[in-house]
């Protein structure tokens, strides 16, 4: 939305490099400082050529490094993608990727539920999410099925449970425990 019409429109991306094509807008009368507004985002977007964000911003740059529009997350950044998991804490200490990781999935949805393939087992479980990016999953239920060389999945649960606070950085979600020990890494692969 720019404020007053809803848009949509094609872009492209290579790396950090943004560009937009043509963009439409619905044909709402936009007057006064509303309709200032929405000749502002529609002219920033056709100058973005970069962006950069984090877990709450995305700022669109233009050719000279400087930032035209910057938007707030209105909500929890982790909900909606399928997150696969790209390291897992192997319970010592190290956070490895072995044969079985890409297997595993989380997704997170607005009613507080995670769910997902621990790498053999289908899961469900609950979440909260509270300030500072604190982030608690409990009542973790899992199917039964017997698996071959199930480490993977039984250090992937173990870290769930442990997890007390999670960071987003360009597309990488990050579990964490209460000391900020990295606990799971994963890749967004879309909705």
């Amino acid at each position: 939305s720019t404020g007053c019409n809803s848009m949509s429109g094609t872009w492209k991306q290579n790396d950090w490099a943004l560009t937009f094509g043509a963009i439409a807008t619905t044909h709402k009368l936009c007057s006064g400082p509303v309709g200032t507004q929405e000749s502002a985002v529609l002219a920033a977007l056709h100058k973005t050529a970069s962006f950069k964000g984090g877990a709450t911003d995305l700022r669109l740059i233009d050719a000279s490094n400087i930032p035209l529009l910057v938007y707030t997350a209105a909500s929890a950044a982790l909900v909606g993608p399928t997150w696969r998991a790209t390291a897992i804490n192997n319970g010592n200490g190290a956070v490895t990727t072995v044969a079985g990781t890409a297997a595993v999935t989380a997704t997170f949805d607005n009613a507080g539920t995670v769910t997902g393939n621990g790498g053999c087992n289908s899961y469900s479980a609950t979440y909260t999410t509270g300030a500072g990016n604190a982030l608690g999953i409990s009542n973790l239920a899992a199917t039964t099925m017997a698996c071959a060389g199930s480490d993977t999945e039984t250090q992937y649960f173990a870290a769930l449970k442990a997890t007390a606070r999670y960071s987003l950085d360009h597309g990488t979600l990050t579990l964490r425990d209460a000391t900020g020990s990295t606990l799971v890494t994963y890749a967004s692969t879309g909705r």
